[in-house]
């Protein structure tokens, strides 16, 4: 039985669709996520209702104080990497669809909670899995997705104010980008460095090589370590320098029950995420 944003489908419909599961990636956006700080960190997020009957037929709401870095988040390379590298809009939409290679460094970060990837996690990784490939996302899975519900316990700041989260290391980074032809890595923090870094070094060498990150990812411990197809549904923003985004994993079955262009699929799920 197949599962969708959480419902359960009991008509099988995906899985006639070659899909067995879709896992959401995703927090909810609200008035309490956390957020890294700085521009507007005393803001928090604000919904208004504008619209709403009897006075209009329908019901809609006013979004105010949402970075394009909040929530689960896709930041295009412009954001770090300055001009000349991709602006959201200029993403293909065919580059927001990877391969998805999970890497569980749980055990690490239960003992230090400052941990950065290594080029050995990348190998035992590939020893285990085979060489990561190419059009892959590539994420941390560091289990810091559960202290989602408290904003203290995510940023985990010391007396000093230094937050304290895992991330990636910069010779992890550089692995990938001499030797692998990913379209971007993810994490299940704030962002792609650990907290306690004092110049993202790793997120600016990976925009400076126009790769994205996506940030604040949940449920990657739901996901296969590989073998899932990930979709970052994301608006179109006019030189956007990421957005707050819908990201899932289609889990495929080993044949759809009747046959479906796999590019048409993937469009199609890409489409119904916004």
């Amino acid at each position: 039985m197949a599962v969708l944003m959480g419902q359960t489908l009991a008509d099988g419909h995906l899985l006639r669709l070659g899909v067995s599961e879709v896992i959401d990636h995703s927090h909810i956006v609200d008035e309490s996520i956390p957020t890294l700080g700085g521009p507007l960190a005393d803001d928090n997020v604000q919904f208004t209702v504008v619209a709403e009957p009897p006075a209009t037929p329908y019901t809609s709401r006013r979004l105010d104080n949402l970075l394009e870095q909040y929530g689960t988040h896709v930041s295009a390379p412009f954001h770090y990497g300055g001009s000349g590298r991709d602006r959201l809009d200029e993403i293909a939409a065919g580059d927001l669809v990877g391969d998805l290679c999970v890497l569980d460094v749980r055990a690490q970060v239960l003992t230090n909670p400052d941990y950065e990837i290594t080029v050995e996690d990348l190998q035992e990784w590939e020893a285990t899995y085979g060489r990561i490939p190419d059009g892959a996302i590539v994420a941390m899975y560091s289990g810091w997705a559960t202290r989602w519900g408290s904003e203290s316990a995510y940023r985990n700041a010391d007396t000093d104010g230094v937050l304290h989260y895992p991330g990636w290391g910069v010779g992890a980074i550089a692995f990938l980008l001499d030797g692998r032809n990913i379209l971007g890595v993810g994490v299940d923090t704030l962002s792609v460095d650990s907290g306690a870094s004092a110049d993202y070094d790793s997120e600016f060498r990976l925009m400076t090589a126009n790769k994205y990150t996506v940030s604040n990812l949940n449920n990657l411990g739901d996901a296969p370590a590989r073998g899932g197809v990930v979709v970052i549904g994301a608006p179109n923003l006019r030189d956007g320098t990421g957005s707050t985004a819908r990201v899932f994993t289609l889990v495929l079955s080993a044949a759809p029950a009747v046959a479906v262009p796999s590019a048409i699929l993937l469009l199609a799920m890409l489409l119904l995420a916004f």
